[in-house]
C-alpha cells in the first residue's frame, strides 16, 4: 500500500499490529493485554504486602468460570504458598475485586477471580479470541462465530458455514449493531481471498470496516445500492453455481461471501410500491434458499420479523440472535415463546439455534480496538491491487451498477402494462373494501350515498350497490329511495365476501366493528 496511508501509528494500533503479526504467523493473539494487565496489577499489589508472586504470562490467561485463572511460578515467587493464600483476601480488597482466591490443581497454585467486573472483559472478542478453545475451533470450523458467554463463564463459538444464514433481531441499543460489528471483525482472521463482505448499512455504525481489502463493494447506505448489489450478487451465486457444476473442485477455490445488511426493513421499505420490489424480493429469497450451496451467507438485523419482513422466507433463516424485544408479542415472533422482552440490554442475549434457545451475554468490541485493526489490516495486508480478493473473488464496481440499473429500467419497461393493469385491479379492490365496510356500519344506502361517502366515482358505486344488493347485503327500497341493509351479523356474511375482504387484511373485529356502528346509531 502507499506511504501516503502510513503516519504516526497509536499505541493501540501498536498493540494491534503485534497481534495481527502473531496471526499472520498462525499464532491467534487478540488483546493479550487486558488479561495480562490485571495479572501485573495482582503481582504489584502482593509486592506491596511484602509477598512478591510471579504469574505465568508467556501463553494465553485461561477463563475460570466467569473470571480468569492466573497461574503462579512458586520457582520465581519469593511468598510461600502459605502467606500468598493467606492475602488474597487483602489483594481482592485493595483491587476492589469482585472475588479473588488460591486454589491448588495438580500440584499448581492458581489465583482465580470471577465476578461482574472480570465478566465485562470476558466476553470482549480480542480477549475469546485468544483463547484456547477459539484456537481449538478455528483449526476445526470454516467460519468461525464467537457468539456470547453463557451464565457459567464458557464461550460459545460456533460455525457460520452451518446456519447458513442468521436473523438479529432487538430494540435500538439492544445490542443488534454491536453483535454486527463483533461479527466483521472476528472474520477479519481471514484474508481477503478467503472472506468478501457486502455490507449495508443505514447508519454508520458499520463505516468503521470501510477501506478494508475484504469488501466487495464500498459500504452500501442507500435503498437502490442495495437493489442492485442484491441482484448482482444473485448473478454471482449463478455464476457460482456453473463454475462448480462444470467441476466441483471450483468450489474449494471459492471464497466465502457474507453479506450482512444492518436495519434491513428499512431498506426494503423503501423500495416497497417501487416496480423493481418484486424482483430485488424475488432474488433475495433464492439467495436465501441456495446461497449455501455456493458459499454465500446472510445476516440480517431487524426489529420485528414477522412486522418487519414478511415478505421473506424467514424458513431459509434458521439461527437467530436475539437481543431485548418490545414487548411479548415481539418475542414471540422472534423466539417462538415468551422471554426475549426481559432481557436487559447492552448485549444480554438468546441465541436460537436447531431448536434449541441460549442465554449468553454477547461479546463486545469497543470502536477504538475496531479501528486498530482495520486500519493495520489496510497499511499491512499484502495483496494484489488488482484483484484484492483474488482472481475467484465478488466485486462490484460502479459498472456493474450502472449495467444493473440499465437492465432493471428495460425489466420494468417490459413488464409495465401488466404490472399496471394489477396496479388497478388492486386499486379497485381498496375501493370495494372500503365500501363494503361502510354499507355494513349504514342502516340504509343509496348509490349516490355510496359515491359520496367513499369518495369514488359513480360507475364503481353503481358496480358495488348491484353487487351488494345480489349478494343479499342491500335489500329492497325502505325510504327515500334508499336501500335497507339487511345483514344482521358477521355470521350472515356469505363465504365468497368473507374470503375476499380476508385477502384484504380485514379482520373479524373490523367487520363486527362495523356492524356495532350501525347497531348504535
Amino acid at each position: 500500500m502507499g506511504d501516503r496511508r502510513r503516519g504516526r501509528r497509536s499505541p493501540l494500533q501498536e498493540r494491534m499490529g503485534a497481534i495481527m503479526a502473531k496471526w499472520k504467523n498462525g499464532i491467534p493473539g487478540f488483546a493479550e493485554y487486558d488479561a495480562y494487565e490485571l495479572a501485573h496489577k495482582i503481582e504489584d499489589c502482593y509486592k506491596r504486602h511484602n509477598a512478591p508472586v510471579k504469574i505465568h504470562k508467556s501463553g494465553p490467561i485461561p477463563f475460570y468460570g466467569n473470571g480468569y485463572k492466573f497461574a503462579v511460578n512458586l520457582e520465581q515467587s519469593e511468598a510461600t504458598v502459605g502467606k500468598i493464600e493467606r492475602l488474597v483476601a487483602d489483594v481482592q480488597f485493595t483491587l476492589h475485586l469482585p472475588a479473588l482466591k488460591a486454589i491448588r490443581e495438580n500440584g499448581v497454585l492458581y489465583l482465580v477471580t470471577s465476578g461482574n467486573d472480570v465478566t465485562l472483559k470476558n466476553n470482549n472478542l480480542l480477549q475469546i479470541v485468544n483463547s484456547e478453545k477459539y484456537r481449538s475451533a478455528f483449526e476445526k470450523m470454516k467460519i468461525v462465530h464467537p457468539v456470547g458467554i453463557s451464565e457459567n463463564g464458557e464461550v460459545m463459538i460456533c460455525d457460520l458455514e452451518d446456519y447458513p444464514h442468521a436473523m438479529v433481531s432487538g430494540t435500538t441499543k439492544s445490542g443488534k449493531s454491536t453483535a454486527l460489528k463483533c461479527l466483521l471483525a472476528s472474520l477479519l482472521k481471514y484474508p481477503p481471498d478467503k472472506m468478501n463482505f457486502l455490507i449495508a448499512d443505514r447508519g454508520v455504525e458499520l463505516n468503521r470496516f470501510r477501506g478494508l481489502p475484504h469488501l466487495s463493494a464500498t459500504i452500501i447506505h442507500t435503498p437502490e445500492e442495495l437493489a442492485y448489489a442484491l441482484l448482482l450478487l444473485h448473478d454471482e451465486m449463478e455464476r457460482r453455481n456453473k463454475l462448480i457444476q462444470e467441476d466441483q473442485r471450483n468450489l474449494s477455490v471459492l471464497p466465502y461471501i457474507v453479506c450482512i445488511v444492518d436495519e434491513f426493513p428499512w431498506f426494503i421499505d423503501a423500495i416497497k410500491g417501487n416496480k423493481q420490489t418484486e424482483k430485488v424480493v424475488k432474488v433475495t429469497n433464492d439467495i436465501l434458499r441456495f446461497g449455501r450451496n455456493t458459499k454465500i451467507h446472510v445476516v440480517l438485523s431487524i426489529h420485528d420479523p414477522k412486522d418487519d419482513i414478511a415478505i421473506i422466507e424467514k424458513s431459509d433463516i434458521s439461527v437467530s440472535l436475539v437481543f431485548q424485544t418490545a414487548n411479548v408479542r415481539k418475542s414471540m415472533n422472534v423466539l417462538d415463546g415468551a422471554g426475549a422482552e426481559k432481557l436487559k440490554g447492552k448485549g444480554d442475549m438468546n441465541f436460537r439455534r436447531n431448536g434449541e434457545t441460549h442465554h449468553l451475554q454477547g461479546v463486545y468490541i469497543t470502536d477504538e480496538e475496531i479501528d486498530g485493526l482495520v486500519q493495520f489490516i489496510i497499511e499491512q495486508s499484502e495483496y494484489d491491487s488488482q484483484f484484492p480478493r483474488g482472481i475467484y473473488g465478488f466485486s462490484i464496481s460502479d459498472k456493474d451498477i450502472e449495467a444493473k440499473r440499465a437492465e432493471i429500467v428495460e425489466y420494468i419497461s417490459n413488464f409495465s402494462t401488466e404490472m399496471d393493469d394489477s396496479n388497478k385491479d388492486d386499486d379497485k379492490d381498496l375501493k370495494f373494501v372500503k365500501v363494503v365496510l361502510w354499507v355494513l356500519s349504514q342502516t340504509n344506502v343509496s348509490i349516490n350515498r355510496i359515491q359520496k361517502e367513499c369518495h369514488i366515482a359513480n360507475s364503481y358505486a353503481q358496480e358495488f350497490f348491484n353487487k351488494l344488493q345480489s349478494i343479499g347485503i342491500i335489500g329492497d327500497i325502505a325510504e327515500k329511495g334508499r336501500h335497507k341493509v339487511t345483514l344482521k351479523s358477521i355470521g350472515a356474511i356469505p363465504d365468497e365476501l368473507k374470503d375476499f375482504l380476508s385477502r384484504q387484511g380485514i379482520t373479524d373485529d373490523e367487520i363486527r366493528a362495523a356492524i356495532e356502528k350501525r347497531e348504535s346509531t
